[in-house]
């Protein structure tokens, strides 16, 4: 499931934003469609989707399942079992691997009011 990916694709994948997104650095547990599993590490979050680290280059439209946990305000974190597909990956470095996009599909109430309780305590 590797795939290159050119500096254009990354310009035009920020512009398409949804919403604004917040720093979240923790692990996240991504289970891609066939089954595969790996740990990567977080960059972003949204109450649309989420970006992160990885060692892989994932191909856009990869289906994927996304493990993590927040902090909240009243100092319990809140974790997250979320679907979502890949919008883009890009070469990040040398060093740190690819950064990898993805936005969340199928939300729940209850998920995407969490995520925004996240993203206000953040401003």
């Amino acid at each position: 499931m590797l795939h290159p990916m050119t500096s254009t694709s990354v310009t035009s994948a920020a512009d398409r934003r949804i919403s604004a997104r917040q720093r979240y650095h923790g692990p996240i547990a991504v289970r891609l469609q066939g089954g595969r599993a790996f740990v990567a590490y977080g960059l972003d979050l949204s109450v649309s989707g989420i970006a992160f680290r990885c060692d892989e280059n994932l191909i856009p439209a990869t289906r994927c399942e996304l493990h993590f946990s927040v902090p909240l305000a009243d100092g319990a974190p809140r974790t997250f079992t979320l679907n979502g597909v890949v919008v883009y990956a890009a070469l990040a470095g040398a060093v740190n691997g690819f950064k990898v996009a993805v936005q969340f599909q199928g939300l729940s109430v209850q998920a995407r009011e969490l995520l925004t309780e996240y993203a206000l305590q953040l401003r």
